[in-house]
């Protein structure tokens, strides 16, 4: 991966390794990869969800054609489970910003390893956190990253600040989270 250097330190080492602010978005891609849990396969084209084989997402949302549903995709980089989950908690819940960063070059490194999946896509927009989410807004913190990481601009993304979507009123499932323990394996998908 990196011959005659120091190897990456591994998902979720990130904060110790010899690149954490030099390295590209698709070495720390790379390197996660083989560390975070893939997408379960079969999974819905749609939003990502596993599927029991021959059945059809229970998300009703995907079964809307396009145009109702507003976006056409979301597509997951790994599974929201152990060592990724316990990051995003991090991040979301105890304000280390510093993995807004990671997660926001994790993003771009898929992107840009996934050429096919970025076929045809006009706008990549994260779903947005409440406005007054507190003790951050993690999924701008994540864009802003990833706006930063992208230095070539391949990517259709909102400039840092500049987002897209915005939240005003927390939703239901935003304000009443099932317990950490409680919680299945979910995808985690580019914001």
């Amino acid at each position: 991966m990196t011959a005659g250097l120091p190897d990456p330190a591994g998902f979720p080492d990130c904060p110790a390794c010899a690149y954490r602010i030099t390295g590209t978005a698709r070495l720390c891609s790379d390197c996660a990869g083989r560390t975070l849990q893939p997408v379960a396969e079969p999974h819905c084209p749609v939003c990502s969800q596993a599927l029991a084989p021959g059945r059809a997402c229970s998300n009703q949302v995907c079964a809307l054609p396009e145009d109702e549903r507003g976006f056409s995709r979301v597509d997951a980089v790994a599974m929201y489970s152990g060592a990724l989950r316990d990051k995003i908690h991090k991040l979301k819940y105890d304000g280390r910003t510093g993995w807004a960063m990671i997660f926001g070059r994790l993003l771009v490194g898929w992107m840009e390893s996934h050429p096919e999946a970025m076929h045809g896509v006009g706008y990549v927009v994260g779903n947005p956190t409440h406005c007054g989410r507190q003790p951050i807004q993690h999924i701008e913190a994540i864009m802003d990253a990833a706006y930063t990481e992208d230095v070539t601009r391949a990517i259709p993304l909102s400039l840092s600040g500049g987002h897209r979507l915005v939240k005003h009123a927390e939703t239901v499932r935003s304000t009443a989270p099932l317990p950490r323990s409680a919680r299945p394996p979910q995808p985690m998908s580019p914001p």
